[in-house]
Parts: structure tokens; sequence; C-alpha cells
């Protein structure tokens, strides 16, 4: 740098601190008189703190020393503001750097866990290693720096084999093994997760918001959406230039609501009805496509366009009628479908999915209007009509671009499945094409056949290019390009397929014109036509829509910031090491004034010695690299932020001695501080920001990002649920001995029999462990005879499950087959190998299926089981973003290989590790993804003249490789895959695991024994042929359900059966009483907590009636709609655990299931008055009977009298039980039974009592657990007219015809409530 240079600088940089200095004075100023409030926010500290450095460091001593480099970085400081002039910029470091504290104190605990394990280290290996490594652990810095190196994990084995090599003659090597081991997976398992914890925590939603964010989310997408062109198109549309002038017939009066049907009418008539579109397609499947197998085309369908569902529970749906063959049907599935009829019916005006259709007809009627209006606009390039045959036959094939066609041949099924199908095949010929001919075999091919445009390969891309041409034009002579209702350019991947396209027909255009002469830009155009995988598959277009399209402002604004956040640290590090790193490459001399001439240098010890000359240059440990302008610094920066290689580049740093000086081992350590603080707040920050926002974005897509906790619970409850399969064990337990034990074997999963199986797998697998090469023959032969006596109980176990079971039942459980496979197979090859000939291939295979056995672990614990399962349940999502990901890795792959597949070998190629083939270039970019090595890569391919031959005529035969290529390619792979994909895998697991060891709320209730008790009870009601739990059979159902899912309305313990076994008495006493104790009886009927008895009689009629609709069209309700209905009612808060449109679905279900609660009270009431008057008709017999004196009462009041029936279900009140027979024999007068007098206060308090008592007994309708279905129609009133239900409600009411009688209350109430007890006892035995 000349003096005039430096001058210019140094005058710059005194007047920009000056300037800044007077903007903060200026700030100060503008607070007075209250200067106090300058320092209450935080930015003014910082700027004042980076002034006054800024400042300090242009005094001339600190100016001219060496410590001012690195003093710069308060001038550097000052760039955070530009960085937030930058638009969205601002937004995103505040969130990164939102929680300045906890990132601080995370930082400060990072560094201080760092120094205390390096304090550790250096008392264990301190002075025992050479004194030419680098991290050689000699004094507390540098075991720091060691330490640190394991924590970030690169090179973190040569650290470890450093250290345990210089401590094996000291004897301590296993322990210093064992503490950098477990150094590394505490500090980067655990310290650093939480390091990224703290950041990824500023990207979350606050929890007060989330719902905030859920509703306006789901108002957006349920506002009148209008299917809107493409600005540009608009603007670009002639037709929207000139106004139509149609022919109108002037109608007056015109009623507002025929507008909307007479425009139906116009769409319909001009298009085919949903329901004859699928009778076209059933007549295609049954006529035209005979000879292809629907389940074939319904796959490829599914492939191709995927099929599209919906969760929605509308009213308008149980309104439709059914079809289907007709079955015999109960009184309560009649009164049920009425019921559902008659709310529908009253409930049309809220059917939103027929307002909903309104506004697509309405919009559809535009549009068609528009049509009409314009006879040209719905012409393909104004020639195709729509009468036209060939164009409905290319639109029988294609699907159309911006909505369903209004006036249009609809796409044929199978048409259209077989023709993507073709497309499919084509893409897949031409990538085969490029994997047989890459540029290494054309080469060969041109010089041994000569330069020819016949060859193989260039015949079969232009037949592949051509196919995919003829598509285009299918596509626009069906629907038109530009200016037509469902143009070509509507949609999205008819774009990203023109351009591809474009691509694909440049490259052959070109290959056939200049044979042989093309650049490397034509030849990495055949890379594009594997991203058609892309554009033609479902899930594919999905996730890479979901995850990269939608995200993709995110991702740029996140590598912006990146980019942004290197350029103070390059510059800082131009100033500190500019001019000091270069190196000789003779270790020997002293500096570059003895660097000159050759030197001897050896391949191998001292050995094969040659000459070479001295080199003053850069380093060059793995890759070159310099300091020493702008540019090259934030290359060798950007490298390192991958932490690839930034060990090497802190070793060089810290030999430097001073300029010009060759450099000596830890000379200069205080160095290695830049690349801690770049390492620390730049590598980890960077990787983290993009680990946030591509984890961010993936949760958004799904909606867990706005998740509360109790709606991530229900999610988490939802997939334990469906994952979970109902049980196919037999029904009963076999009755033979033998089997029976067998059975018992195979259903105890935590018995003794399986406990010990479980503890000889773990045998088994201890044992193989053992296993060692050379290892001796008594070993081995002890090994064989284990593993021969496992596998033979391995076998004997699973005969005795499929004898236990059967085969229908033991084939349904995956495992089974799993272990049949792996214990036949075990014993097979064991056998051969114990008695027959040795095989390596045979013993090969026997130890894979012995090491299979570790797999049964996996079974036998919950917590492995419940893992397993979830990544089970979580392979479509892993599936289709590997499927995106290998379409990626194919598309890169064919590009590296165009582009370097003749460049020559450097120091890092070998005969594997190149790119001259497909499988090669695969690999290559496999371990690239992890960050391994990429860099050097780079570098090598970035060889140019005079260190490569080079061709200006003939791209074939040249070897050198292009910086420019090299560069963009390998650092687009890197942020790309690594940075991108990789973090997207992680955003897939913390998804879709992170409940599995941290469920809460009705997930953890939920414990594997209450889903095998579940699957049991559901084993003995459920269809076997159906899969499904019928109507009839769901009261009974409910009443067999405990733990989580106890549905009954009393508990097990105030069940009728246990009541009447707890005050069973065989004493003289009791026997008037049918052998009951009635002080116990009363005692346990005083102990009923009837408001929860209350509560789950509720609870139990809205599963009764919510199961009931679900059933509805099925016949029945299946095993997981039946786990998750129980689940809305015992296990979560339907407003707290549901988002806002699940919500919104779930009160419709809840506003459908009260209504039918009503309407069923109205319908009990009526069977209680018929009841009631029964009632009455026994007592009066019973008294008759009785010899017993009796009371007439010849008047009645002017008011009804008051009568108390206490049931078992009503409440406690101020009348307490009354004594037995046993205390008093004597008649007394029990508070239970209530005298009518005229002198009995409280008439109207005890009239209201009544009429509550007659509603709550309604409230247990048909649907008590302890009566069954049959007992009502058994004893339902016969249907009555009005005077008649009037005159039983009345008499009910009164008690009686002309008044009542009152007996011996003690032993009336007594012998009644005995005979109904029998009674309700024999038909819940009978039920």
């Amino acid at each position: 740098m000349s003096a005039m240079h430096q001058e210019i600088l140094y005058k710059s940089e005194l007047f920009l601190t000056m300037a800044f200095d007077i903007e903060i004075l200026i700030r100060m100023a503008a607070e007075l008189p209250a200067w106090r409030m300058f320092f209450k926010h935080g930015n003014n500290w910082l700027d004042l703190i980076l002034a006054i450095g800024s400042s300090v460091i242009q005094i001339p001593a600190i100016h001219r020393s060496k410590v001012y480099p690195w003093l710069t970085i308060f001038q550097l400081g000052r760039f955070y503001r530009v960085i937030l002039e930058f638009p969205r910029m601002k937004t995103l470091l505040l969130t990164v750097f939102g929680n300045l504290y906890g990132l601080a104190n995370m930082t400060l605990f990072l560094i201080l866990v760092n120094f205390l394990a390096a304090l550790v280290a250096v008392q264990l290996i301190q002075g025992d290693m050479s004194g030419s490594t680098t991290t050689n652990f000699g004094q507390l810095w540098d075991s720091f720096l060691a330490i640190y190196q394991v924590f970030s994990s690169e090179n973190w084995t040569t650290v470890l084999y450093q250290a345990t090599e210089a401590e094996l003659a000291l004897g301590q090597a296993v322990i210093v093994a064992t503490f950098i081991s477990c150094w590394l997976l505490f500090a980067n398992f655990i310290v650093l997760q939480m390091f990224i914890a703290v950041i990824n925590e500023n990207f979350s939603v606050a929890e007060e918001a989330k719902k905030d964010k859920q509703a306006s989310d789901y108002w957006a997408r349920h506002q009148q959406q209008e299917v809107t062109q493409s600005r540009w198109i608009r603007r670009l549309n002639p037709y929207e230039w000139f106004k139509a002038d149609p022919v109108t017939v002037r109608v007056e009066n015109l009623p507002s609501n025929l507008v909307l049907p007479i425009r139906e009418s116009v769409v319909q008539d001009y298009s085919l009805p949903r329901q004859d579109r699928k009778g076209s397609l059933r007549r295609a499947f049954s006529k035209g496509a005979r000879h292809v197998p629907s389940r074939s085309i319904t796959m490829l369908q599914r492939l191709f366009v995927g099929n599209a569902r919906t969760n929605e529970f509308l009213l308008v749906d149980l309104r439709q009628p059914k079809t289907g063959v007709s079955t015999e049907k109960d009184d309560v599935e009649d009164h049920t479908e009425q019921y559902i009829e008659i709310l529908a019916g009253i409930n049309h005006d809220e059917l939103s999915s027929e307002v909903l259709s309104d506004v697509l007809q309405e919009q559809q009627a535009r549009k068609a209007d528009f049509i009409r209006d314009h006879p040209t606009y719905d012409k393909t390039f104004w020639v195709f009509s729509q009468r036209n045959r060939l164009r409905q036959l290319c639109q029988k094939v294609v699907r159309p671009a911006g909505g369903d066609r209004i006036f249009g041949t609809p796409p044929d099924v199978v048409a259209h499945t077989v023709f993507q199908l073709l497309i499919f095949l084509t893409v897949i010929g031409g990538i085969i094409t490029e994997a047989i001919a890459p540029p290494f075999y054309r080469r060969n091919y041109y010089l041994q056949y000569g330069v020819r445009r016949s060859a193989w390969f260039n015949i079969a891309e232009a037949a592949f290019g051509l196919t995919l041409f003829v598509e285009f034009l299918v596509k626009i002579i069906a629907d038109g390009l530009f200016f037509t209702p469902n143009a070509y350019v509507r949609s999205m991947w008819n774009i990203i397929d023109f351009i591809i396209l474009t691509g694909v027909l440049t490259n052959i255009g070109l290959s056939f014109a200049l044979i042989g002469n093309v650049s490397r830009f034509v030849h990495a155009l055949k890379a594009l036509r594997a991203l058609r995988l892309i554009t033609l598959v479902d899930q594919m277009r999905s996730t890479f829509e979901n995850l990269i399209i939608s995200g993709v402002i995110r991702i740029l604004d996140a590598a912006l910031l990146a980019i942004l956040y290197l350029i103070p640290f390059s510059v800082w590090g131009t100033n500190i090491f500019a001019g000091l790193m270069n190196e000789c490459n003779d270790s020997n001399v002293q500096g570059i004034g003895d660097c000159t001439g050759e030197y001897v240098n050896t391949i191998y010890g001292n050995s094969f010695g040659y000459l070479v000359p001295r080199v003053w240059d850069n380093p060059s440990p793995s890759t070159k690299f310099s300091f020493d302008n702008f540019r090259s610094s934030m290359l060798i920066l950007f490298e390192i932020v991958s932490l690839e290689g930034w060990i090497d580049v802190m070793s060089v740093a810290m030999s430097i001695t001073g300029v010009g000086q060759q450099p000596q081992t830890n000379n200069a350590e205080a160095n290695a501080i830049f690349f801690v603080i770049y390492n620390l707040l730049g590598a980890i920050v960077i990787l983290t920001l993009f680990v946030s926002i591509i984890i961010g974005n993936f949760s958004s897509k799904t909606g867990s990002a706005f998740l509360t906790q109790p709606q991530r619970e229900w999610i988490d409850l939802q997939k334990l649920i469906k994952r979970q399969k109902p049980s196919k064990r037999p029904h009963s337990r076999p009755i033979s001995t033998f089997r029976a034990w067998c059975y018992d074997r195979a259903v105890h999963k935590h018995g003794w029999w399986s406990r010990t199986m479980t503890v000889l797998f773990v045998i088994q697998i201890i044992v193989l462990m053992t296993e060692t090469y050379g290892s001796q023959p008594t070993i081995e032969q002890f090994r064989d005879d284990f593993s021969l006596f496992l596998t033979s109980l391995y076998v004997l176990d699973i005969v005795i499950r499929l004898f236990g079971l059967g085969w229908e039942s033991f084939r349904d459980n995956g495992w089974n087959i799993f272990d049949v496979i792996v214990a036949f197979g075990s014993f097979t090859a064991t056998m051969i190998v114990q008695f027959g000939s040795a095989n390596p291939t045979i013993e090969q295979l026997q130890k894979l299926f012995l090491v299979c056995i570790a797999f049964k672990l996996v079974q036998r614990m919950d917590s492995l089981n419940q893992l397993f399962k979830t990544g089970t349940a979580s392979l479509p999502v892993i599936i289709n973003l590997l499927g995106l990901w290998f379409v990626i890795f194919i598309f890169f792959a064919i590009m590296y290989m165009e582009v370097f597949g003749m460049a020559k070998w450097q120091s890092a190629e070998t005969v594997t590790q190149n790119y001259q083939s497909m499988g090669h270039a695969l690999l290559m970019l496999a371990f690239m993804s992890t960050g391994e090595g990429w860099n050097q890569y780079m570098h090598d391919y970035a060889v140019v003249y005079p260190r490569c031959t080079y061709s200006s005529g003939d791209f074939a035969q040249t070897d050198c490789g292009s910086v420019v290529w090299a560069f963009s390619l390998f650092i687009a792979w890197n942020l790309l895959s690594m940075y991108i994909i990789l973090n997207m895998f992680t955003g897939v697991v913390v998804e879709n695991f992170s409940y599995v060891f941290q469920s809460t709320g009705g997930a953890k209730s939920i414990t594997r024994r209450e889903m095998r008790s579940f699957k049991k009870i559901w084993a003995e009601f459920y269809n076997a042929k159906t899969g499904q739990l019928e109507r009839q059979n769901i009261g009974p159902f409910l009443h067999r359900l405990n733990g989580v899912f106890e549905a009954r309305i009393y508990p097990q313990q105030h069940s009728l059966r246990a009541i009447m076994a707890a005050c069973r008495d065989n004493s003289k006493k009791a026997h008037k009483a049918g052998g009951i104790n009635l002080r116990k009886l009363n005692n346990i009927l005083n102990q009923i907590d009837y408001e929860g008895i209350r509560k789950r009689r509720n609870t139990y009629t809205r599963i009764y009636h919510e199961a009931n609709v679900a059933c509805r069209g099925s016949g029945g309700i299946s095993f997981t709609d039946m786990l998750l209905l129980l689940a809305h009612h015992k296990l979560i808060d339907d407003r707290e655990a549901l988002v806002l449109k699940d919500l919104v679905v779930r009160q419709e279900m809840n506003k459908l299931v009260s209504d039918l609660l009503n309407l069923d009270r109205v319908r009990s009431l009526l069977k209680m008055i018929s009841l009631r008057r029964r009632y009455f008709a026994e007592k009066d017999k019973v008294s008759n009977r009785c010899d017993i004196p009796t009371i007439f009462v010849h008047t009645s009041p002017a008011t009804p009298p008051p009568l108390s029936t206490k049931d078992i279900t009503s409440p406690n009140n101020d009348h307490e039980m009354g004594q037995s027979d046993y205390d008093s024999p004597s008649p007394s007068t029990s508070p239970r039974i209530i005298i009518p007098s005229p002198e009995f206060p409280g008439i109207e308090r005890s009239l209201r009592s009544s009429l509550q008592r007659a509603r709550r007994v309604s409230d247990v309708s048909m649907l008590s657990a302890d009566m069954s279905q049959s007992y009502w129609r058994e004893h339902s009133p016969e249907p009555e007219d009005e005077a008649d239900i009037k005159m039983s409600m009345q008499q009910s009411i009164w008690g009686g015809k002309s008044g009542i009688r009152a007996v011996n209350p003690a032993r009336l109430n007594n012998l009644l409530l005995l005979e109904m007890m029998l009674q309700a006892a024999r038909e819940e035995a009978n039920t």
C-alpha cells in the first residue's frame, strides 16, 4: 500500500470518526434538559461506546501501534446500522438478537464450560505432547483451543488420537479417550443445542398472539376468493382493453334472487355436471379401459395428481339421501335418522357449504358471461374452438391451468394418467441416457467412431426432447398460451416446464449444430430435464412449494443477512492478517530473503527426494487462502462458516512471526481470538439462523408455529391415536388346556415367558458383541452353540404363539411376520454353519439374521416401540422430502458431470472421488452435503491454464476446470443442501418426533396398558367383517370401558351389582328385605356424589348420541373414530385444544348432539309419564296386599300436593335417609316419604322439586348404562292421543285419580326400592 493511499485512509477515518462524534452530541442535546433519557435506550449506549472507542484509537500512539488493527472493531461495529437500513433486515436482525440478555448469558456459559473442561484437560495431558503440535495442552490457552476444537467437532479425532498416543506410555490413554469422547457428547449434543435453542426461541410466536394469528389466517382463507389472473397477463390481455357490446334483452322487475339461479343454469348448460362427470369416469373405466386395471390407474393418478380430501363436517351432508342396500334398523336408529333430518331442515340457514357453492357458481357465471361476450377469447390461437376435435382430444389428456374448464372437455382420468406416465418415462429415459453416456464416455465414443450426429445418445436425447415439445403443443392447443380462460402461463408449474423445455431444446439444437464444440453452459442444460420430476409428481410439487417456494423470501433474507454479517469480519481479518500469512514451501528457511533457489523435497521420510524450486506464497494446508484483500478474506471466512478447515486457518494465524518471516508453531497464540469469536458469533449464529428460519417456515406451513400448548398436546394425542390399530386376537380364550396355555403366553406381554425371552435376546446381543477377529475356537464354538440354542427357543416361541392365537390373528401383527423370517432364517443358517460345510456367504447371512434379533428390543420396550411407531407414521413426510432431495441430487450430479467430468484430478480427487460418472457424482454430493471437504474440491476444480491443458476449439480435449463454475456450483450446493435441505429434515424430525418423549396432557395419560385394555373390549363388540362397532353395541361397549376411557354413568363401585353385593345380608332380620341390609344400603347411597353422577350422565349421553351420528351411512363407527370421540369428551377441552378451523366444525357437531339430546328429553318425558303411572299402580297394589292400616284422604288440595320418589340419581336434599327396620320394628314415619296433607308446609317448593325431578329423570332417557335399549322397547307406552297425554300428565303430577293413600312409609319404601333394584339387576344381567 502506498504512502498516499495510507494518508487518504487515515484522513477518511478521522473525518468519519468526527462526524459520528458530532452525531452523538446532537442526539444527547436533543434530549435536554432530560439528558438521562438518552441512556435509557440500548442503541444509544452502543453508539456511544463505538464513538468513544473510534475516537480513542485515532490517537497517534495507538494508531501506529500493533494493536490498532484489532481495535478497528470499534469502527466496524458501526456497520450494524448499515444492516438495519436494508429492507427486511432490521426485523430479522432484531429477531436473531432479540433476546440479547439470554444470548449473552448462554455465550458466557458456553465459554465457562469450555474453560472448566480445559482446566481438567491441562491437568491430564500437560507436558505429554510434542511442542510442534498446535493444540498440545501445554498451557491453559492451548488446552482451551483444543477443547473448543472438539466442541466444534472439526477434526476432533485428530485431538483424540494425538492425546491418546501421547498417554499410551503413561498408561492413562483410556482415561483421556473417555474424557474427550464424553466432552464431545456433552458439548456438541447438549451445550451447542442449548445455544441454538436460545436463538430459535426468538423466532417463535408469543403464546398470547397465537390464537389471534389462527383467527386471522382462518378469516383470510374463508374470505370470498375470486379466481384472479396474473396482473401482467390481465394488463396485456387485449380483451380487457375493449368493452364488449353483447346482444342483451331488457327485463324489468326481475327478482334479485333469480339472478344467481339463472347464471347457475347457464354454467350447467355449458359444462358437464359433477354427477355426469363421475358417470363418465366410471364409463371410462368400464368401457374404454377394460384392459387397464383400475387399481393401477388409481395409483398412478395419485402419483401425478394426488387426491383431495376434506375434514369438514356439514349438516348438508346429513341431508343427502342414502343409497345402497337397506338393512333392518332398531327404533333408536329410526328416531336418530328422523332427528337428523329435522335438525338439518331447521338449520338450513347455517349451511356454509351451500353459500360457498353459490359464491363459486357466481364466479363461474361471471367468467362464462365474459367468454360469451368475447367469442374468440376461448379459441386457442384464434383457430381451435371448443368444438374442434383436435382440441377436445388434447383437453382429455391434460389438466387445465387456473381452474376447471367452463366450456370444454374435462380431462379423462385414464387418458391423462397414461399421458403423464409417458412424460414420466421420457424424463427417466433422459436421465438414464445421461448416466450411461457421461462426457468421458462420449469422448471415447467419438475417438473410436468419429464425431457424428447419429450417435445413439444424440438420437435418444432428441427423441426425449421431442416428446416434451409435443407435450407443450398439446397443452397450448388444449387451453391456449396467453389470452385464454385456462392459458398455459396461468400455472406456475407450466412456466417452470417451459423454462426446462427451453433449456433442453437449446442443448439439443446446439449439440446437433456444433457437435463436439459446445460450451460448458450448453452441456449443463442437460441437467434441467431432471427437474421435470418435481413438476410431474404431486407430492414433490406440494413439498417443493411448501418448503422452498413459499419460504424462498425468508431464505434469501437469511442469506443476505449472512453475507452482510461476513463483511465486517472480512474487513477486520484483512486489517489484522494482511501480508502476514505468506510462507515458503521450504520450512528450513528463515524468511522471504532465503526463499530462493531449489531444495530437496521428499515423499516418504528422507526417501525419494527430488529438487523443487522454493516459492514464497500463501499457505495451503488443505486449500490456498489469504487475508491479503477483501475478496480473499470473505471467501475464506465463508468457507469456514461451515466449520470446514477453520482449524487449519487458525493454526496458520497462530504461527505468524512477522512480515516476510517464516511461520513458527504457536508463535502468536493470541491470533486465535479472532477465529474463536468468529466461530462462536459467526458460524454458529449463521448456522442457527438457517436452522431457525427453515424450521420456522416448515412449522408455519404446517400450522404448528401458531399452536398453543393445549393445541399441540391435542395434535400429539391425535398422532398417538391414529397410530393405533385394533387387536386381532380371538374373541374368546381357547377351551383346550394346552392351547389356552399357549394363548396366555401370547397375550401376556409382561408375563414370565415374555420376560424370559427378552432376557435371552439381550444375552444374545451381548454374545454377539464379544465376537472379535481371530478369537479362540472354544469361544467360537460356545457362541455358535448358544446361537443354536437361542434360535431354537425363538422358533419354539413362535410356534407357541401361532398355535395359541391362530394364523388369522397371528399374521395381522407385522412383528410376528418379522419373527417368522428372522427366527427360521437364523435357525436354518445356524444349522448349516454348525453341521454343514463352511461357506462365507452362509456365515454372513447367519450373522445378519442374528443381528436382526436386536430389533426385538424395539418391540419389547415401550419407549423404543413408541419411537419406532412414530417414525413409521412419519415415513410419508420423510419419503416426500427424500424424493425431492434425490431429484435435486440428480440435477446437480448431471451438471457436475457435464462441467467437471473432463477436469484433471488434484490433491483431493481419487478413483472414487470424482465427477466422471453418475454414481461417483452422487457419492461426492452426499458427503459434501455434510460440509466435509467441499472447499478443497472447489479449489481443485478451479484449476486453470497453465496448470492444465486447454483447447479453445474443442471442449472435449481440455482438462481445465473453471473458477466461475467451481465457485458457483460448489457454493450453491453447499447452501442448498447443507443449509436448507438438511435443516428441512431437522424441521420434519422436530415436527413429528417432538412429542415422543415430551408428551403431556392426554397423550401422556394413555399408557400402553390403557390402550391394550381398550383393544380387548373393542374386540368383544366389533363386527369382524366390517371392522366397525355397530350401533346396537355402542351402549354395552361404553358400559365396559374403564380407566381413562371410562364412560359409564355410575362408577364400578356404585353399580347395582356392586351395591347389592356390598349390602347382601343372609340374617333373619334381612330376610324380609330380600337379604339386603338397608342400613348399609343407605350409607352407600349417601356416599354417592350426585353432582358427579349428573356430569357423568351428561357425558355418557353426549358420547352415545355422537357415536350414533358417526354410525350414520356406514352402519358403524371405526376404531380410530371411537378413540377420537372419547378423547374429545374425556381427555381434552375442545375450546382450548382445537384450532379455530376444527373448533368451528366441532361446534357444529356439539350443536347437533345438543339438539338430539333436547329432542330425546321430550321423548323421554312422555316415557316417564307412562312409567310413573305404572309406578303408582304398583304402589297401590302393594299397599292393598299389606295388612297395614291405611289413611284415606277424601279431599284434594287446591294445588297439586308434593310427591317425593327419590331415585338413585337425585341429589341429596334436606331430608336424610330413614332408619331401617332393624332399628325400629314399630311403624314410624320416614323422612324419605312426604305425606300429602293440608297441614304440610312448603307445597310450592315441593311442587318445584317434583317438576325438577321429572326433568332429571328424563335426562337419563333410554341411554342409561344400567338399562339396555330392549328395556325401552318392551316398556314403551302405546301411542296416545293429545287428551290422554294431558290426562296422564295431570294424574302423574297429582299422584293418582282421586287421592293418595299413605301406608307404613318405611316398610313400603324399602319393599318398593328392593323390588325395583332386583328388576333392574335382572335386566342388567340379561343385557
